[in-house]
């Protein structure tokens, strides 16, 4: 019997030492608040006024009404404007959640989404690298591209 208790409270032992190592590295891990340009992106409008690939320009007239504005250190709303580039743009997005990657270099977009009319639901992923950010001016580009073979887009804003 002795021998059960001690081997319960050595598994204790290495659980709870477990917890107090992994609660930490959860608040750590966004570190999105650690941002020193989080005032530069928060509670504006970001005004989308170019797309690029390539050095070539492919911004088509329905782009330039969207606006992108992080609301909070967590919360953000991407507005497509009046003018949709797809002739079905009926996914609906539910909540919109952002953080900072990779040495505040990367910004990561989750949109959660259902299929208007559909019962399909899910999340959508998308990793934009910071190329350049003032007080004016932000630009972004697919921070997953190259690794897949693809000539990045490039997204400017103004503010």
């Amino acid at each position: 019997m002795n021998l059960l208790l001690n081997k319960h409270s050595a598994t204790t032992k290495r659980s709870s030492f477990l917890f107090f190592i992994a609660i930490p590295c959860l608040f750590a891990c966004n570190n999105t608040e650690d941002f020193e340009q989080l005032d530069t992106l928060l509670g504006k409008e970001w005004r989308l006024v170019a797309l690029t690939r390539n050095g070539i320009d492919v911004t088509e007239a329905c782009d330039l009404d969207d606006v992108l504005r992080f609301e909070t250190i967590s919360d953000f709303q991407y507005d497509i404007g009046a003018l949709e580039c797809l002739e079905e743009e009926n996914i609906e997005t539910e909540t919109k959640k952002w953080s900072m990657r990779d040495d505040h270099s990367v910004i990561r977009l989750v949109f959660k989404f259902k299929m208007d009319g559909r019962a399909a639901r899910g999340d959508f992923v998308e990793y934009w690298e910071i190329v350049h950010l003032t007080e004016n001016i932000l630009i972004m580009q697919d921070a997953l591209a190259e690794g897949n073979n693809q000539i990045p887009v490039v997204r400017e804003y103004e503010f």
